[in-house]
């Protein structure tokens, strides 16, 4: 663990966030739907899982089926679009996109990852459902490997408790061609389409919660460039749930201490 690491470990031990940061519940599709890709139980997540699992001791908890039931138990929803290299989730129904909007509308809280419109004949659709609920669209195909700049460079991906970095690394990455009401982060180094968004608290209509939008199953691929330090500053910023509350205060305590230590 790394000096920025070792301080985010401290501080949240200590109990600073109040347990608004420990201890959050973390949902997903399983594998019967999110197949290779599933956040909560594949293996492809498993580093990333790790490193929420060292840093924050979530819950993870897992549905085929995106239901208010299931959405009501959760802190942190993280769905992807794509269930394997060349085949797709199958699209939210109309009711599961209705139940993650009234999630989010709630002040659930999500990080939603789309792909490109082309590795699965259902890709489009795939990535229009989830991305129903926060007014954004998806489109396009870059291929092979990409390099994603951020932007601004105090935005909470670029710059957060776990370091500050510029880039982040995509693999077959698609982009968002409508960002509604968020606030780009990221754009593709190749055709300066957006790579990455975020919905702050309110976005969505009063009492509604943060959303992180990535643009590629790689975001939780900690084998790639500066994907692990991106997604970690990510999921910080998403599990403080209200302005000025305790999360709120722990997320500044976590940025200044690692500051301090440069």
């Amino acid at each position: 663990m790394n000096n920025a690491g070792q301080i985010v470990a401290a501080i949240l031990a200590a109990g600073v966030c109040g347990g608004v940061c420990a201890g959050q519940v973390v949902g997903g599709f399983d594998t019967s739907r999110g197949g290779a890709f599933s956040f909560t139980e594949s293996a492809y997540a498993a580093g990333a899982r790790s490193a929420l699992s060292t840093h924050f001791s979530p819950t993870f908890t897992s549905a085929s089926v995106l239901t208010p039931e299931f959405l009501g138990g959760l802190d942190v929803l993280i769905i992807t679009s794509a269930s394997q290299n060349n085949a797709a989730i199958t699209p939210l129904s109309g009711d599961e996109q209705a139940a993650l909007g009234a999630f989010l509308a709630g002040g659930g809280r999500a990080i939603l990852i789309p792909d490109n419109d082309t590795f699965s004949g259902a890709a489009s659709a795939a990535n229009a459902s989830i991305l129903s609920a926060v007014g954004m669209s998806a489109a396009g195909t870059l291929s092979g490997t990409q390099t994603a700049n951020l932007s601004p460079l105090d935005s909470p991906l670029a710059s957060g408790p776990f370091g500050d970095v510029t880039t982040f690394t995509t693999l077959f990455p698609g982009w968002i061609s409508n960002t509604g009401a968020g606030q780009v982060v990221a754009r593709h180094a190749a055709n300066n389409q957006v790579a990455a968004a975020v919905l702050d608290n309110g976005a969505l209509g009063a009492g509604s919660g943060r959303v992180v939008v990535f643009t590629d199953t790689a975001a939780m691929d900690f084998t790639f460039a500066n994907n692990d330090t991106v997604f970690l500053n990510a999921f910080a910023w998403v599990v403080v749930p209200t302005p000025g509350g305790a999360g709120l205060l722990a997320y500044g305590v976590l940025l200044a201490a690692r500051r301090r230590r440069g």
